[in-house]
């Protein structure tokens, strides 16, 4: 099972966020003394509210974390079932272990990255279809627009904060081709071979 596998590290506060993916949740880490870190508290994501009126539902799993130099983080959170739309949540209350809310994004958000600026979240929805494909989710990418750095109290992006880049311009007869080298394909899925 996945449990820590993405770690941002918090040069204000001196502190580590490890995803837990096990349990959708951030563990947060005093990290004032490196050879010997300790739990402080979780970053819960389950139960959240998001600003499209959705609640991040039981059986979700947090697989990415990133923290702005003042401190807000961004959780990237799959839905269940994975097929469904996902979330990104904000955290800037460190202290408190409380959630600041959530915006929704697409299919599967794998990964998440603050801007070199601070001003979006970046998000990679990989939209993984389902064990038996019968549901296969587009992959796009979100850009989410967030709080000037540096303001409190932070403000929780809107859903039109969110946007969403698709890929249809590279299907078959659309306007833009791809580089030389980039291949996509997926698994052949029928009665003579089954995935």
């Amino acid at each position: 099972q996945a449990a820590a596998e993405i770690v941002a590290y918090d040069d204000r506060s001196r502190r580590l966020l490890v995803v837990n993916a096990a349990q959708a949740q951030v563990e947060v880490l005093d990290a004032r003394t490196p050879s010997a870190p300790t739990k402080l508290f979780d970053l819960m994501t389950v139960g959240v509210v998001a600003a499209d009126g959705s609640t991040i539902p039981a059986g979700a799993i947090a697989n990415s974390v990133d923290v702005r130099a003042d401190g807000l983080t961004a959780v990237a959170v799959q839905s269940n079932p994975k097929t469904d739309d996902g979330y990104v949540f904000f955290d800037g209350r460190s202290d408190s272990g409380q959630a600041m809310g959530a915006v929704r994004v697409g299919a599967l958000p794998d990964m998440l990255t603050f801007t070199a600026d601070g001003s979006r979240v970046l998000v990679a929805n990989e939209g993984e279809p389902s064990e038996d494909f019968t549901v296969d989710p587009e992959g796009s990418i979100a850009v989410i627009d967030v709080p000037r750095a540096h303001t409190r109290p932070f403000r929780v992006p809107s859903q039109s904060d969110v946007r969403i880049a698709d890929f249809h311009a590279y299907e078959d007869g659309g306007p833009r081709r791809l580089p030389e080298g980039v291949r996509i394909f997926g698994p052949t899925v029928n009665e003579e071979f089954p995935v």
